[in-house]
């Protein structure tokens, strides 16, 4: 089985045209250390570079593709991602503090498609209460870019702002089936399809399969409360949005308290920072549970969780009745607003 699969593979990647990205990077302030740059199937790295002219060549299985840069100092790291068409590409760019400013992109008109008409939209669109506005742009967009890699990147902002509607989900599962296929190097079309099964068909987890390390490197397993909700809540200790939330969630504590909800954070941290986990959550006198997981087997890889925070609301079961990346639609469901 183990031949038949890799002589598939070599076979798919043989009758594989790659598309060819020449990217020249222009930095008018930044000291390097070191830079990496890559797409979904190549990356590129240097290290020691002086500020001034980065050019690299990479190929792709498609002809727009996401590139991430990320330039590494010695208390720094700058990154930003950009859609690019293929051919011969230059881009400008100088240091703004701890970020990447883009100066200009030439030869790359996809790139200014994304970055003046897509984004802004859907930026204003997000504000309005009526979401209608938005799930009609995200639909049209991915209509008009299905042939391309960035189609699943709009159906992963799809899937994030209508988590809560079977509906809408099923509407985008004809083209999220199709991708997993057609977009088969990509990252994302993968993630978009768990995310939908998810979604449609929300599990029952088998929390006994999954052990979680305390402050002291002891392991646990996590108890459900009969009769109670238990709140998963999956973080990092770099991620802004996470700590941001812990904020709040420190000042609704007490409320969720008083209905009988457990609520434990799941860290997808190293170990190896384990001191600096524990530092920040007795920093900020975060008391409830809060459990490193551990990477022989994990809920985040099991049901490819990439968003950071997550919350999964467990009932006594173990049944996932409720998910969401935004701490406000997880206070309206719990009724703690």
């Amino acid at each position: 089985m183990k031949n038949i699969f890799l002589s598939c593979l070599i076979a798919t990647i043989a009758n594989t045209v790659f598309a060819q990205f020449n990217i020249t990077l222009i930095t008018s302030n930044i000291e390097m250390d070191s830079v990496r740059i890559h797409n979904s199937t190549q990356k590129y790295a240097a290290s020691a570079l002086p500020a001034g002219t980065v050019t690299l060549h990479l190929k792709a299985p498609y002809d727009i593709e996401r590139f991430e840069i990320n330039i590494y100092q010695k208390d720094k790291k700058l990154y930003r991602s950009l859609w690019l068409n293929k051919g011969d590409i230059t881009i400008k760019a100088h240091q703004e503090d701890r970020n990447l400013i883009i100066d200009t992109v030439i030869n790359a008109p996809f790139y200014y498609y994304v970055e003046n008409d897509i984004n802004p939209t859907y930026k204003r669109l997000k504000t309005l209460e009526n979401s209608d506005s938005l799930h009609y742009f995200l639909l049209d967009v991915i209509e008009k870019n299905k042939e391309n890699a960035f189609s699943a990147d709009m159906i992963y902002r799809y899937i994030n702002n209508n988590m809560h509607s079977q509906d809408r989900i099923n509407l985008i599962l004809p083209i999220v089936e199709q991708q997993s296929t057609k977009l088969s190097w990509s990252n994302f079309p993968k993630i978009n399809a768990s995310a939908v099964q998810l979604i449609l068909h929300p599990p029952v987890l088998d929390l006994s399969q999954y052990a979680f390390l305390d402050k002291d490197s002891v392991l646990h397993q996590i108890q459900l409360e009969k009769g109670h909700y238990t709140v998963l809540d999956f973080w990092f200790l770099t991620c802004t949005p996470c700590r941001r939330d812990h904020k709040s969630i420190k000042a609704d504590k007490q409320k969720m308290d008083a209905k009988d909800i457990q609520l434990i954070g799941v860290s997808i941290d190293r170990y190896e920072i384990a001191d600096r986990w524990n530092d920040y959550l007795q920093q900020h006198e975060y008391t409830w549970k809060n459990y490193l997981q551990t990477y022989e087997k994990s809920i985040t890889s099991d049901f490819h969780i990439t968003t950071y925070p997550t919350y999964w609301v467990l009932d006594d079961t173990g049944k996932v009745v409720f998910m969401d990346n935004k701490y406000d639609e997880l206070k309206r469901f719990l009724g703690v607003e």
